[in-house]
């Protein structure tokens, strides 16, 4: 008789009569919340991640259980297997997918809009996990910003849920302890290639199943342990049980996106969560904590929560190149939870009541639902939602958002200096298309990229609050990290590029400027950019490195707006590049008084603008000629191609500081490299 208890939700399939257990949704609760404030950037939950794979432990052990308590039974039935998945997975996340595709047609731009659209077939398709593999890391610059990034995690387990159905059923006759060698053959394999390709193959390792079914195996193995056996309470289970949540609690805290992972270190969550499986029983303190009502409740909507948290961050981010302030990221979470109810209620439970949709004719309306996400996804990335057909040949080139958080594949394979490209999003808007001018020039190349930190040493962020009170020093330390970086990499140049212009105008709540000096808080803004990107470029001579500075470009207004109005379809737009190239100017002058030619600075704004004009254009009627902007603010690919040419042949032509220099002391032979 297999006697293991399972979720309370399953109890509404109506296929078992065990006794629930109130404590494993408690431990959903403790799985969903970290993932969440981790999506929302909260500095404390940098390991907040790890409850994926708490999930991925309760996955195993419920669907071990579901299938070994039917086949002890001899009534197992792959068809009500598959059935009973659909009515648990398909619903809520057909609805919230569904849902989002309206708001990601009005929020993302063309290219993003283009990449959504696979991610909806993808995801259709129970493949998101090799999509997001194949694009960029979890842990990229831009990688938050995809409304469906989350669901590679839902794609592991579908299918996982294919295979492992029809193992248990070749195996099963001959016995549990044939099921429990085998079991642990493909435990060990899968163990061995998540630590080994954790540090060789990391963005493998960290999406795909081969990798991640261990986790999932360790759940199984905790069914079949309590399933041929009744559950008991040791002198110890408390003790236990309390450990298990502190092997979780410690991964969500003490992890963040430099862990190599899974690996060795995801051992640290699973087997805290089998522990907790094991032995938080009702009979000990902390399986009554973890049956506490609230944290109950949050359990049985923790699945809608899952679904809904990673749309509505991605696409609230996305209208700022900001991190979310304390208001804005309470207003993403409230708002989850309450869709989460509203779906639970709405969509999960009904579903899942065998009397409103019963036998096979769950299957057909998953199967419907899966079609209607399919065909919006096909749609899409042949024509993405409602954008002109004139526009599409520039959407599949010219957008393009790199999540990329270290450049080291641009310098695999090559020996020599190297060149650090070192910044913010607007140097990761570069760093694809420089990386491949680099290659191609037998110029390796690594990235110091943090999204909202300008390569500004000296400086603070002057709205932490918005930001969350943790950020300005999170930038601090990783600026001054960046400059340890370049001592230990020794490159032979470092490009310089951030939203100079922006932190120059851009204000905080409070009507102060958003970044300052912390010696002399009274400095205006301009003053501050300029005095910081002079001391840093200084810092990376004083290492014999040559600084080459990359000034800003102009921004595009109302960007959104114009392409979702097709208004470039009409007349050529343009935007006025007065302000950039005075900016420009500005900073140029600077670093050429204090370092002269030990510097190099390239002219963004000349390099995408006619010379002699203000105008400079953005796209032309018929959309001929490929964006430069994805978003008004950061460069396309198309852009990066107008400048990345000139920072290769700028580094080329200083190929090494001299031995000496006097270039400080105000030799004002302005250097400038703007080659076409």
């Amino acid at each position: 008789m297999f006697r293991a208890g399972f979720f309370k939700d399953d109890l509404l399939e109506g296929g078992s009569n065990v006794q629930y257990r109130a404590e494993i949704d408690g431990l959903r609760a403790l799985a969903v919340v970290p993932v969440m404030l981790f999506h929302a950037d909260v500095a404390l939950f940098g390991g907040g991640f790890v409850g994926v794979d708490v999930f991925f432990v309760i996955s195993g052990y419920l669907i071990t259980t579901l299938i070994a308590q039917d086949l002890s039974r001899g009534r197992f039935s792959i068809v009500d297997f598959y059935q009973r998945r659909a009515r648990r997975i398909l619903p809520a996340l057909c609805v919230v997918v569904l849902a989002t595709v309206p708001f990601a047609w009005a929020i993302l731009l063309p290219r993003d809009l283009l990449d959504f659209a696979q991610s909806v077939l993808a995801t259709a398709t129970f493949s998101s996990n090799i999509l997001f593999w194949r694009e960029s890391g979890y842990f990229g610059t831009q990688a938050d910003l995809k409304p469906l990034l989350h669901t590679w995690s839902l794609a592991v387990e579908e299918q996982y849920y294919i295979l492992f159905p029809l193992f248990m059923v070749a195996v099963w006759w001959r016995g549990l302890r044939a099921v429990a060698l085998a079991l642990t053959v493909l435990f060990a394999v899968s163990f061995a290639g998540s630590v080994w390709g954790s540090s060789v193959k990391p963005s493998a390792a960290f999406y795909l199943l081969p990798s991640r079914g261990w986790e999932l195996l360790a759940g199984a193995f905790a069914a079949l342990w309590l399933g041929s056996r009744e559950m008991r309470t040791y002198p110890i289970s408390g003790a236990l049980a309390l450990a298990g949540i502190g092997m979780i609690v410690l991964a969500v805290f003490a992890f963040d996106a430099t862990t190599p992972f899974p690996g060795i270190a995801a051992l640290l969550p699973v087997m805290g969560s089998v522990m907790i499986v094991l032995f938080a029983g009702p009979a000990t303190w902390v399986g009554r904590v973890l049956a506490w009502r609230p944290l109950v409740g949050i359990g049985l909507i923790s699945y809608s929560a899952y679904l809904w948290h990673q749309p509505i961050l991605a696409l609230v981010k996305y209208r700022t190149i900001d991190h979310l302030g304390p208001v804005a990221v309470t207003a993403c979470l409230m708002l989850t939870l309450a869709l989460a109810w509203a779906s639970w209620a709405w969509v999960e439970r009904p579903f899942r009541d065998r009397g409103r949709l019963p036998g096979t004719r769950v299957l057909w309306a998953g199967g419907a639902l899966l079609a209607a996400m399919a065909v919006v996804g096909a749609v899409g990335t042949w024509q993405p939602f409602g954008i002109g057909g004139s526009v599409r040949p520039a959407l599949y080139t010219s957008d393009v958002r790199v999540g990329l958080r270290n450049m080291d594949q641009f310098a695999q394979g090559i020996e020599g200096p190297s060149i650090v490209i070192w910044g913010d999003s607007f140097a990761d808007a570069l760093t694809l298309t420089l990386g491949t001018h680099l290659n191609d020039a037998d110029l390796p190349m690594h990235g110091l990229i943090k999204r909202s930190c300008p390569s500004l040493l000296g400086t603070q962020r002057n709205d932490a609050q918005r930001l969350g009170r943790d950020f300005a020093a999170d930038c601090e330390r990783h600026n001054t990290a960046a400059l340890a970086r370049l001592d230990e990499l020794q490159p032979s140049h470092v490009v310089l590029t951030s939203a100079y212009s922006w932190y120059m105008a851009a204000r905080n709540d409070a009507d102060e400027p958003i970044l300052r000096a912390p010696d002399a808080p009274d400095t205006p803004a301009g003053q501050v950019v300029a005095d910081s990107l002079v001391h840093t470029a200084m810092r990376i001579s004083d290492l014999g490195i040559v600084p080459v500075v990359v000034l800003p470009h102009p921004m595009v207004e109302r960007f959104n707006e114009i392409v979702r109005t097709g208004a470039y379809r009409r007349d050529p737009v343009t935007v006025d590049s007065e302000a950039a190239r005075r900016d420009a100017d500005f900073l140029a002058d600077r670093l050429d008084t204090a370092l002269g030619d030990t510097v190099t600075v390239v002219h963004a704004a000349d390099l995408l603008c006619a010379p002699d004009t203000p105008a400079c254009p953005v796209f032309s009627p018929e959309g001929k000629t490929p964006f430069l902007w994805y978003d008004g603010q950061h460069l396309s690919q198309f852009g990066a191609k107008r400048i990345a040419p000139s920072i290769v042949t700028a580094i080329r032509a200083r190929p090494a500081l001299p031995d000496s220099f006097e270039g400080r002391s105000g030799d004002t032979s302005r250097r400038s490299q703007n080659m076409e």
